[in-house]
Parts: C-alpha cells; structure tokens; sequence
C-alpha cells in the first residue's frame, strides 16, 4: 500500500503545507534563541513567562492567517494549473500561496529596526588586569559543563515540552485533512475555521501558559513553569481523545480550540523556564540547543508520527482522526511525567545558578 503522505490528493497536499509557518529554516532557527535572550533581559523574572508567551503568540498568528489566506488562495487558484504573477512570471498555482502568506514577512521584518539592545540582567563578572570588573567573556566549553551539571533538568524539560509540541505540529498538519475526509469540508472552509482556532486559541493558549507560570513562581513555586507543562499535558488529553469520535464537524472544531489551548501553554512556559535556569551568557546557546530538540522530536516526528500511525495501524487515510487520537493520548501523559520528574532537578538547577552567579572569576 502506498503512503497516506504519498497518496494525498493536490487539494489536500497543499493544504497540509500552506499553514505552517514554522518551517522558515536558517531564519527562524536564528532568530529565537537571539529573542529569548532579549526578552529575558528587557522583563524582569516574574514577568518574563508572560513576555515569552506574547513574543511566541507570533507563531500562532503567523499560522492563523497562513490558514485563512491560504485557504482563500487555494479557493481561487483550484482548477488552475498555472498562475501568473507580476514579476515573478509564471508559477505553479499551489505556489501563490507562499507568495501571499510570505511577502508581509518583508515589511514586517523592518520593524526590528526599533529595537534597542536591554540591560542585561545577572550577568557573570571576572576581574579584569586593572581590578576592574566586567562581563566575563563564556566559551562554549563552559556552556557544555554547566549543561551537563543540570543534564537531568535539561533533558526532562527539552524532551517534555517536546512532546507536547508534537502533538501541536501534528495537529497543525494533519487536522485539516481530517475536517476534509471525515466531515467533507472544503479548503477555504477549513482554513477560515481552524485559522480562526489558531488567532483564538493559539494565541491565548500560549500567552496564558507564560503567565501562568509567572503566577506559580509569585506564588512561591519555584519548578512553576514546568508544572504548568504537566498541568497542559494532562488536561489535554480528553479533548484530544475525543475529538474524531464528534459526529458533527462543528463539535470536533469546539473540541480542537480546547486541544490547542493546551498544547500552546508550552509555548510561552517552556523559553522562560530555560532561561530562568541559565546563566545570562548561556541563554542563547541553550535556548538554541532546547529549540533544536523541540523541532527534532515535534517538527520532525510529529507530522510524521500521525501519517504512520495511519499507514501502518489503521492502513486507512480516512481514520487520520484516530491516528490524531493516539498520538495526542500517547504523547501528552507522556510529556507530564517526564516534566514531572524534571521538576526537582529543575529545582537544583535554580540553586546551581544563583551559585554561579554569584562566584566571580
């Protein structure tokens, strides 16, 4: 039998890729680890979840307009297989959708032109010749040893928080072309319904987890934003479940605004905890480490985990619901316990860094 990804139609192929604004490579990959360090440094610790999750509701914006536009572009281009574009000349139709959602990109991106460098916060000082002190320059050697010092809280909040991202990833994916087999929607139809879900939910699940964990760390506990992983990865799990057993497509699209709330808390919890344990030097080589464990297992399994579970369990492209299901059902109670045990190395780590802080070479 040949592959669920391999016997997609066009409509549906196209559809699978236009929302995922995830996959802007080198770009994005230097991007965030950079801004993590920044937003670490222009907010103080009990805000800094909040601001993460306001800095990664990007994503979730990004995503719902991708699928609200991208769906109204392939609503226009189907049937066509070439297209014409001022400049650009002739493209393949599925291409105008890159086009559309991109470009904006361009004009965007000139307002980092308004950002100014922050003071940074508990750096690390060594004691220059003339007695002065100054920021000490961190080789990446250093960077290695004291990730390797804090190895069990790195791995438990990296893979955890990983977990749940691949359910988001395959979510986003797979989703549609669920809405498409089992309940017969159209393209523009799916993409203006579950964009909405991504400006809507998405956008508040990820900055709601942010200031979630700022409440637990104000309230006095200090492994706050993991536990808002687990709590994510354990009040998901029904709706995730339940969601291809819906009748209606209506009940099923109630259902993912509750199944991406959750798994977007990640979003905004997870940067801040990685930059809560590092040393200000380390934040972004580690917050760049965390990132490519989070797309190695979520971006790259996650897609790729549902279109298996579906060729290889169910041998139906229509029962992509269930292969959503037990993935969704597998992977977030994984996630919680993993989180869960991460939570007092996590607590270790804390003390680790303020030891280190406060030592000065």
């Amino acid at each position: 039998m040949e592959p669920v990804h391999r016997r997609l139609r066009p409509d549906h192929q196209i559809l699978a890729i236009v929302p995922d604004p995830y996959r802007v490579g080198i770009g994005e990959a230097a991007l965030s680890p950079a801004a993590y360090s920044l937003v670490a440094d222009y907010f103080p610790p009990n805000r800094m979840g909040t601001a993460m999750g306001v800095y990664n509701m990007g994503i979730f914006v990004g995503a719902g307009l991708a699928y609200i536009f991208g769906g109204m572009v392939i609503g226009l281009v189907s049937g066509v297989e070439h297209t014409v574009l001022p400049i650009v000349g002739e493209v393949y139709s599925w291409q105008v959708v890159f086009f559309a959602v991109g470009l904006p990109g361009l004009l965007v991106a000139l307002l980092m032109y308004t950002v100014r460098e922050p003071v940074r916060r508990g750096i690390k000082l060594a004691r220059q010749v003339d007695g002065s002190m100054a920021a000490k320059v961190v080789p990446v050697s250093e960077v290695f040893a004291y990730m390797k010092l804090n190895i069990a809280a790195v791995l438990c909040h990296s893979i955890g928080f990983a977990l749940l991202a691949l359910v988001g990833y395959g979510t986003a994916t797979w989703l549609p072309a669920f809405f498409i087999r089992a309940h017969g929607w159209t393209a523009p139809e799916i993409g203006l319904a579950f964009g909405l879900v991504q400006l809507t939910a998405g956008v508040t699940g990820v900055v709601f987890g942010g200031w979630l964990g700022d409440f637990f760390k104000q309230r006095g506990m200090r492994d706050g934003r993991i536990r808002v992983g687990i709590l994510a990865g354990l009040a998901g799990v029904p709706f995730a479940i339940a969601m291809p057993f819906m009748p209606d497509g209506n009940l099923v699209l109630a259902l993912s605004i509750l199944t991406t709330f959750f798994y977007t808390m990640c979003f905004g919890a997870a940067p801040a905890a990685i930059a809560e344990i590092m040393p200000n030097q380390m934040r972004g080589q580690a917050s760049a480490i965390y990132l490519f464990i989070v797309n190695l297992i979520g971006l790259g399994l996650g897609p790729t985990a549902v279109a298996m579970v579906t060729d290889y369990v169910f041998h139906d492209e229509n029962m992509v619901g269930f292969s959503l299901a037990v993935v969704g059902g597998i992977c977030m109670p994984i996630s919680a316990l993993v989180l869960w045990l991460g939570c007092k190395p996590y607590r270790r780590g804390l003390d680790n860094l303020a030891a280190y802080t406060a030592t000065a070479a």
